[in-house]
């Protein structure tokens, strides 16, 4: 399985072209000043409805103002609880027997 995650990066670089500083965009979005920079350094993400107002703001489409990457999802080790079997079917202290009434148990080591 993939997810993908969005770089707002690009957001400043349009900025920057347009002309406009944070304050700017800030003030004319009504958020601080240190949003804007929070959004423009990945630092915070970006709701629809900003991301929206943004393209709005600096007249440019929506998919201007950030990258999508697809990430693969890591490889995972599956773990493993102390004392289980690290094999399936074998007995880390030995193979297992049954007694007389059917009881599992441990065969002795010799």
């Amino acid at each position: 399985m993939t997810g993908v995650s969005l770089d707002f990066r690009p957001m400043a670089v349009l900025r920057r072209r347009c002309g406009a500083s944070q304050a700017t965009i800030a003030a004319e979005l009504g958020v601080c000043t240190s949003t804007v920079s929070k959004w423009e350094t990945n630092a915070r993400g970006v709701s629809a409805e900003s991301l929206f107002a943004l393209a709005r703001v600096m007249g440019a489409p929506v998919w201007q103002l950030c990258t999508v990457t697809e990430e693969k999802e890591p490889s995972r080790t599956p773990v493993r609880a102390p004392g289980a079997p690290t094999r399936p079917g074998k007995h880390p202290s030995g193979p297992t027997t049954h007694d007389s009434a059917g009881t599992p148990g441990t065969s002795p080591r010799t």
